[in-house]
């Protein structure tokens, strides 16, 4: 809910970068300041459920090899999106 708030509060602009016009987003984040803090929190779950994952160990039975390939392949979609929301927002995670 609170990414889709942040998507809605936003502002377009238009940036001109080698003549080429670039529609950017700029989201109003002081609306949602919990942001940063949830998207940091969802990145690094969703790192350790990935971590854990890997430790899953099959012993050579098919179903589960099955499984754990379709539970990492959503995992690194799911971080694929939040990464992608969180360089879209223009989020710096690192502090």
């Amino acid at each position: 809910m609170t990414i889709e708030t942040a998507k809605l509060n936003s502002v377009d602009e238009i940036q001109i970068v080698n003549n080429e016009h670039i529609p950017k987003k700029h989201y109003i984040l002081s609306q949602v300041p919990s942001l940063h803090k949830d998207l940091g929190m969802v990145s690094s779950t969703l790192d350790k459920v990935a971590a854990e994952l890997d430790q899953v160990v099959s012993h050579g039975v098919a179903e589960v090899k099955k499984q754990k390939k379709e539970l990492s392949n959503r995992v690194v979609t799911m971080m694929g999106t939040c990464d992608g929301f969180i360089q879209e927002c223009d989020i710096d995670t690192t502090s």
